[in-house]
Protein backbone atom coordinates (compact mmCIF):
# COMPACT_ATOMS: atom_id res chain seq x y z
CA UNK A 1 0.00 0.00 0.00
CA UNK A 2 1.50 3.32 -0.77
CA UNK A 3 0.88 6.52 1.14
CA UNK A 4 0.18 9.46 -0.36
CA UNK A 5 2.80 12.09 -0.10
CA UNK A 6 1.07 14.70 1.28
CA UNK A 7 0.28 12.58 4.41
CA UNK A 8 4.20 12.34 5.39
CA UNK A 9 4.90 15.51 6.89
CA UNK A 10 1.85 15.02 8.92
CA UNK A 11 2.20 11.10 10.20
CA UNK A 12 6.02 12.57 11.24
CA UNK A 13 4.49 15.24 13.37
CA UNK A 14 2.23 12.86 15.01
CA UNK A 15 4.86 10.39 15.77
CA UNK A 16 7.36 13.48 17.53
CA UNK A 17 4.68 14.97 19.50
CA UNK A 18 3.45 11.33 20.89
CA UNK A 19 7.28 10.66 21.76
CA UNK A 20 7.60 14.33 23.93
CA UNK A 21 4.53 13.55 25.71
CA UNK A 22 5.88 10.38 26.90
CA UNK A 23 9.18 11.64 27.80
CA UNK A 24 8.10 14.39 29.62
CA UNK A 25 9.09 14.42 33.26
CA UNK A 26 6.78 15.90 36.22
CA UNK A 27 9.70 17.30 37.93
CA UNK A 28 9.66 19.83 35.10
CA UNK A 29 6.07 20.97 35.86
CA UNK A 30 6.21 24.34 37.93
CA UNK A 31 4.53 23.13 41.74
CA UNK A 32 2.09 25.83 43.04
CA UNK A 33 3.03 28.31 45.26
CA UNK A 34 1.75 27.86 48.63
CA UNK A 35 1.19 31.31 49.14
CA UNK A 36 -1.25 31.92 46.27
CA UNK A 37 -4.22 30.42 48.37
CA UNK A 38 -5.17 30.47 51.93
CA UNK A 39 -1.53 31.28 53.10
CA UNK A 40 -0.97 34.29 51.14
CA UNK A 41 0.45 37.35 53.28
CA UNK A 42 -2.30 39.74 51.86
CA UNK A 43 -4.97 37.29 53.57
CA UNK A 44 -3.45 37.77 56.77
CA UNK A 45 -3.06 41.78 56.54
CA UNK A 46 -4.30 43.83 59.78
CA UNK A 47 -5.76 46.68 59.24
CA UNK A 48 -4.08 49.12 61.65
CA UNK A 49 -6.06 51.45 63.64
CA UNK A 50 -6.63 55.50 62.89
CA UNK A 51 -7.66 58.41 65.14
CA UNK A 52 -11.33 59.27 65.22
CA UNK A 53 -11.85 61.28 62.35
CA UNK A 54 -15.30 63.44 62.89
CA UNK A 55 -15.86 64.45 58.61
CA UNK A 56 -15.38 60.60 58.06
CA UNK A 57 -17.62 59.41 61.10
CA UNK A 58 -20.02 61.89 60.02
CA UNK A 59 -20.45 60.31 56.31
CA UNK A 60 -20.97 57.02 58.43
CA UNK A 61 -23.40 58.42 60.87
CA UNK A 62 -25.32 60.15 57.84
CA UNK A 63 -26.35 56.86 56.86
CA UNK A 64 -27.92 55.63 59.60
CA UNK A 65 -29.57 58.73 60.73
CA UNK A 66 -30.89 59.23 56.56
CA UNK A 67 -32.74 55.63 56.96
CA UNK A 68 -33.77 56.30 60.84
CA UNK A 69 -35.65 59.50 59.90
CA UNK A 70 -36.80 58.85 56.12
CA UNK A 71 -34.93 61.68 54.82
CA UNK A 72 -31.49 62.30 53.50
CA UNK A 73 -29.21 63.43 56.72
CA UNK A 74 -26.56 65.82 56.99
CA UNK A 75 -25.31 66.08 60.58
CA UNK A 76 -23.71 69.51 62.07
CA UNK A 77 -21.14 68.41 64.76
CA UNK A 78 -19.65 71.41 67.02
CA UNK A 79 -16.48 70.41 69.12
CA UNK A 80 -15.43 71.36 72.66
CA UNK A 81 -12.14 70.61 74.11
CA UNK A 82 -12.86 68.91 77.64
CA UNK A 83 -10.93 70.55 80.71
CA UNK A 84 -11.41 69.72 84.78
CA UNK A 85 -14.47 72.44 84.45
CA UNK A 86 -16.08 70.52 81.10
CA UNK A 87 -19.31 69.10 82.05
CA UNK A 88 -19.37 65.60 82.72
CA UNK A 89 -19.53 62.78 85.10
CA UNK A 90 -16.63 60.80 84.52
CA UNK A 91 -14.08 63.42 83.23
CA UNK A 92 -11.89 62.68 85.89
CA UNK A 93 -12.13 58.63 85.05
CA UNK A 94 -11.38 59.56 81.61
CA UNK A 95 -8.07 61.31 83.08
CA UNK A 96 -8.71 64.91 81.70
CA UNK A 97 -6.26 67.48 82.94
CA UNK A 98 -4.01 64.99 83.72
CA UNK A 99 -0.96 66.24 81.27
CA UNK A 100 -0.49 64.34 77.73
CA UNK A 101 -4.09 63.66 77.96
CA UNK A 102 -6.66 65.38 75.37
CA UNK A 103 -10.12 65.15 75.30
CA UNK A 104 -12.50 66.50 72.67
CA UNK A 105 -16.28 66.14 73.09
CA UNK A 106 -18.17 65.90 69.79
CA UNK A 107 -21.48 67.51 69.48
CA UNK A 108 -23.85 66.09 66.25
CA UNK A 109 -27.17 67.34 65.13
CA UNK A 110 -29.33 67.64 62.27
CA UNK A 111 -30.23 71.31 61.34
CA UNK A 112 -34.14 71.96 61.32
CA UNK A 113 -37.09 71.97 63.57
CA UNK A 114 -38.03 69.05 66.04
CA UNK A 115 -34.65 67.52 65.67
CA UNK A 116 -33.21 67.38 68.95
CA UNK A 117 -34.03 63.79 69.57
CA UNK A 118 -31.10 62.98 66.46
CA UNK A 119 -28.66 64.69 68.59
CA UNK A 120 -26.03 62.62 70.12
CA UNK A 121 -22.25 62.89 71.23
CA UNK A 122 -18.84 61.70 70.67
CA UNK A 123 -16.53 62.27 73.46
CA UNK A 124 -12.86 61.04 71.84
CA UNK A 125 -9.80 60.80 74.60
CA UNK A 126 -5.76 60.18 73.33
CA UNK A 127 -3.69 58.66 75.85
CA UNK A 128 0.07 59.13 75.68
CA UNK A 129 0.14 55.26 75.47
CA UNK A 130 -2.37 52.15 75.53
CA UNK A 131 -1.52 51.69 79.30
CA UNK A 132 -3.12 55.07 80.08
CA UNK A 133 -6.13 53.67 78.07
CA UNK A 134 -6.71 51.14 79.53
CA UNK A 135 -7.00 52.37 82.89
CA UNK A 136 -9.59 54.94 81.75
CA UNK A 137 -11.26 52.40 80.34
CA UNK A 138 -11.21 50.13 83.67
CA UNK A 139 -12.30 53.33 85.77
CA UNK A 140 -15.74 53.32 83.64
CA UNK A 141 -16.06 49.58 83.62
CA UNK A 142 -15.48 49.69 87.45
CA UNK A 143 -18.78 52.45 88.01
CA UNK A 144 -20.81 50.88 84.82
CA UNK A 145 -23.81 48.78 85.86
CA UNK A 146 -24.11 49.72 89.57
CA UNK A 147 -26.58 51.67 91.22
CA UNK A 148 -23.91 53.79 93.15
CA UNK A 149 -24.65 57.10 94.76
CA UNK A 150 -23.55 60.65 95.35
CA UNK A 151 -23.37 61.90 91.24
CA UNK A 152 -23.13 58.65 89.68
CA UNK A 153 -26.55 57.22 87.76
CA UNK A 154 -27.13 53.38 86.70
CA UNK A 155 -25.11 52.29 83.70
CA UNK A 156 -22.83 55.44 82.79
CA UNK A 157 -25.48 57.88 82.12
CA UNK A 158 -29.57 57.64 81.76
CA UNK A 159 -28.60 57.14 77.99
CA UNK A 160 -27.64 54.42 75.40
CA UNK A 161 -23.37 54.26 75.79
CA UNK A 162 -21.02 52.55 73.43
CA UNK A 163 -17.32 53.24 74.86
CA UNK A 164 -14.29 51.55 72.67
CA UNK A 165 -10.87 51.38 74.15
CA UNK A 166 -8.25 50.55 71.58
CA UNK A 167 -4.52 51.63 71.46
CA UNK A 168 -4.06 54.98 72.56
CA UNK A 169 -7.15 56.03 72.23
CA UNK A 170 -10.88 55.60 74.02
CA UNK A 171 -14.15 57.05 72.01
CA UNK A 172 -17.19 56.82 74.07
CA UNK A 173 -20.60 57.94 72.11
CA UNK A 174 -23.88 58.47 73.99
CA UNK A 175 -27.31 58.73 72.56
CA UNK A 176 -30.38 59.88 74.05
CA UNK A 177 -33.48 57.02 74.86
CA UNK A 178 -34.85 58.78 72.05
CA UNK A 179 -32.78 56.35 69.89
CA UNK A 180 -33.79 52.68 69.91
CA UNK A 181 -31.12 50.59 70.71
CA UNK A 182 -30.97 49.16 67.33
CA UNK A 183 -30.06 52.24 65.87
CA UNK A 184 -27.65 53.20 68.62
CA UNK A 185 -25.59 50.04 67.66
CA UNK A 186 -26.06 51.02 63.98
CA UNK A 187 -24.14 53.82 64.82
CA UNK A 188 -21.56 52.49 67.37
CA UNK A 189 -20.89 49.94 64.53
CA UNK A 190 -19.73 53.27 62.37
CA UNK A 191 -17.69 54.15 65.50
CA UNK A 192 -15.98 51.27 65.43
CA UNK A 193 -15.24 51.33 61.36
CA UNK A 194 -14.31 55.21 61.99
CA UNK A 195 -11.59 53.75 64.20
CA UNK A 196 -10.24 50.38 62.78
CA UNK A 197 -11.12 48.98 65.88
CA UNK A 198 -9.60 45.59 66.24
CA UNK A 199 -12.43 42.48 67.54
CA UNK A 200 -10.15 42.58 70.64
CA UNK A 201 -11.04 45.90 71.50
CA UNK A 202 -12.05 46.53 74.68
CA UNK A 203 -16.00 47.67 75.04
CA UNK A 204 -18.50 48.94 77.89
CA UNK A 205 -22.71 48.85 76.00
CA UNK A 206 -25.41 50.52 77.81
CA UNK A 207 -29.07 50.75 77.56
CA UNK A 208 -30.86 53.83 78.19
CA UNK A 209 -31.70 53.37 81.68
CA UNK A 210 -30.54 50.12 82.56
CA UNK A 211 -28.85 49.14 85.32
CA UNK A 212 -26.72 46.83 83.99
CA UNK A 213 -23.80 47.31 81.32
CA UNK A 214 -22.07 44.53 79.19
CA UNK A 215 -18.12 44.90 79.54
CA UNK A 216 -15.37 42.88 78.00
Amino acid sequence: MRIPFLLLPSLFLFAACGNNSASVSTDSIPKADSTIAGNHPLNNVVTAPKNFNPEEFKMLADSVLSAMTGNAADLHYETETLTTQSAGLHNKRLGIGNKNIAGTRFFFSLPGKNTEEASFHVIHVVYSDSTDAQQAYLALKNVSGHDTKSNDVPGLTYGNDAVICGGNQLVWLCTSCTYSYKDHTKLKEMLRRSINASADAKTIDCKCGGAECETN
